[in-house]
């Protein structure tokens, strides 16, 4: 099983122009979240991707000024996508750990 998945940060069409002093950044490389030392059998490893996963979005989407209201607008909607675009990989990593629990404990009945 694949132990690492890719966060796409969406490229292009989250790139956000500074419009202040401080400039707006994000990130429009892929960044890779590894799951392979964690057991995704518990809640607590699930937990603990999704704050891998949380970590790497807000790398990926960057950040924007207080000031920077149309900037706000674009790390929230490059967050929401970056999150939408992960949860198929990592429900798939979760299941791929599950299934074959599950497929036991249906043959243990």
């Amino acid at each position: 099983m694949k132990t690492l998945f890719t966060l796409a940060a969406l490229a292009a069409a989250t790139i956000v122009a500074p419009v202040s002093a401080q400039e707006t950044t994000t990130g429009n490389s892929p960044y890779r979240v590894s799951h392979a030392d964690l057991d995704l059998r518990t809640d607590a490893g699930i937990r603990s991707l999704d704050r891998r996963i949380d970590h790497a979005v807000g790398k990926a989407c960057g950040s924007a000024s207080d000031f920077d209201i149309a900037g706000q607008n674009e790390i929230r909607r490059c967050r929401k996508q970056a999150v939408a675009a992960a949860a198929a990989q990592r429900n798939k990593a979760i299941d791929g750990v599950r299934q074959p629990e599950m497929a036991a404990n249906e043959v243990a009945r």
